[in-house]
């Protein structure tokens, strides 16, 4: 971490923004080792290898979760077989998705972050923050130093629970996660949170979140074995995103992947024929497609939430 971070952040337990740090290791890029200390009710914070633990307590969801994951980092082959056909064409999404959606965003908050390499993508050009849960390599928030190392960039890690961002009001110009809200154990709670800590007429991203339809898939009988397992796997239908963003006040848009006919091509056995149809539709009518789209079948979208100007 950098001390530019106590700038935005502030106690989780008393929401005091008269943050200090103890460095008791650094180099030329960061605070190593040592702790973050709020001076109004004398909670002291570990900085670890370059990430900040900033919370008090972790919601038992978050726990068990992270328990479910250091468990499935022990089968980390099968894991990658599955996580290679899931994650290939939601990551493409995601980073065409994000790059013409950007603007001019100077701090931005990616929630759910696990490895930093979303973050990585963008913060060569901006200042970022990643948060997660989960910190243990090969997948959670350690792994981002070789990331950063390997990209020559650099962004602060967090380990947090999304649904209370220790996080000062009217911080951010952007909020992004992908493929991680859905994991939140109060949806409509790390919403309100996102709401409060971006900026008047900042943006909150959604990039590849699942979408439930009325037609499901084999992914369905997955999904339910993660939540046994621990993993918070939540799913929720179109509606139900877009009327808990405008519950937490948010203006939304929801968009299709842009990399669609990838996403058509894993659905059924009748992928060949779902991609070849969706290619022939004349892109200007594709928009249009969205709500019967994501109300029918199975998959995920992109959603654009703005905070108005003026509550």
């Amino acid at each position: 971490m950098r001390e530019s971070l106590l700038l935005i952040s502030r106690c989780p337990v008393c929401s005091s923004t008269d943050l200090s740090c103890d460095k008791t290791e650094e180099d030329n890029q960061e605070i190593i080792q040592g702790s973050i200390n709020c001076a109004s009710c004398n909670r002291s914070y570990l900085v670890n290898d370059g990430l900040v633990f900033l919370y008090d307590t972790l919601s038992q969801e978050a726990l068990l979760e992270r328990e479910a994951s250091e468990a499935e980092d022990s089968l980390i082959k099968e894991v990658e077989l599955r996580q290679k056909r899931l994650e290939k064409i939601s990551n493409d999404n995601a980073k065409n998705f994000l790059s013409n959606n950007l603007g001019q965003a100077h701090k931005i908050l990616e929630l759910g972050a696990g490895t930093g390499w979303l973050s990585a993508e963008i913060s060569s050009a901006h200042q970022v923050v990643a948060l997660d849960m989960y910190y243990k390599e090969p997948r959670g928030l350690l792994a981002a130093k070789n990331i950063m190392n390997e990209k020559r960039v650099y962004f602060e890690r967090l380990v947090a629970d999304m649904k209370e961002l220790p996080f000062k009001d009217n911080s951010f110009d952007l909020v992004i996660v992908c493929a991680a809200l859905h994991h939140s154990p109060d949806l409509i709670k790390t919403c309100n949170e996102v709401f409060r800590i971006l900026k008047p007429g900042a943006k909150f991203i959604l990039l590849s979140e699942p979408v439930k339809g009325l037609l499901g898939t084999n992914e369905r009988k997955i999904i339910a074995n993660d939540f046994e397992h621990g993993f918070h796997e939540k799913r929720y239908s179109a509606p139900q995103w877009i009327s808990t963003l405008r519950k937490s006040g948010f203006k939304t848009k929801a968009f299709l992947p842009i990399n669609m006919s990838e996403v058509l091509a894993t659905r059924s056995r009748y992928s060949k024929l779902l991609k070849f149809i969706w290619e022939i539709i004349p892109s200007f009518i594709r928009p249009f497609l969205a709500r019967p789209i994501l109300t029918i079948f199975d998959g995920f979208f992109n959603v654009v939430a703005i905070k108005p100007l003026k509550s």
